[in-house]
């Protein structure tokens, strides 16, 4: 008997209570995440997966791992396909299309009443890919800064914008050891 791969890691110690920090993955959190409502949506997860065609499993774990915006694109399919199935439909995952073009969807669903339709979830996003790299930056800058040990002193930030570039991490890693801002 295969044994199903799990997304999350089953025998961690998870010893965090905070909130998910702006510059950690939402996989990330919740892998490590010890409040129970992250221990409900991991098993809400895994019982999702559970249903998921073994042949597909693989590349869908690899994207909810991957990035914030694979992690949702992916668990908006998973959910979709689970609906789906708890709806009494069959789903066939990235089945060929007749047409020819080699693209294929994300699921082809048949109804119990015999029909069937090509189903290409798709996620809106608000930020383009520059912004959410853009965020991702400040975000790595911003978070050296909470890294400062300052038991005396309060820091308020204003930001206004986003680095355009990469900051050097050996800038904020120097910022983090020596625990001062230039």
């Amino acid at each position: 008997m295969n044994k199903i791969p799990m997304l999350f890691a089953p025998h961690i110690e998870r010893t965090r209570l905070d909130g998910k920090r702006e510059d950690e993955s939402d996989f990330d959190y919740l892998n490590i995440s010890n409040r129970p409502e992250a221990a409900e949506v991991r098993q809400f997860f895994e019982s999702f997966l559970e249903r998921y065609p073994g042949e597909h499993r693989a590349e869908l774990l690899q994207r909810l791992r991957e990035s914030d915006i694979q992690f949702a694109s992916a668990t908006f399919e998973l959910f979709l396909y689970t609906c789906f199935l708890q709806t009494g439909w069959t789903v066939e995952v990235h089945p060929e299309v007749p047409n020819g073009k080699g693209k294929r969807p994300d699921f082809r669903v048949h109804t119990d009443t015999g029909d069937a339709f090509y189903v290409e979830a798709t996620l809106a996003r608000e930020l383009s890919d520059q912004e959410l790299a853009a965020e991702r930056r400040k975000n790595e800058v911003l978070r050296a800064i909470d890294d400062i040990r300052s038991p005396n002193f309060l820091l308020e930030i204003d930001v206004h914008g986003s680095p355009r570039s990469n900051v050097p991490r050996r800038n904020l890693r120097h910022v983090r050891a020596k625990g001062r801002l230039y």
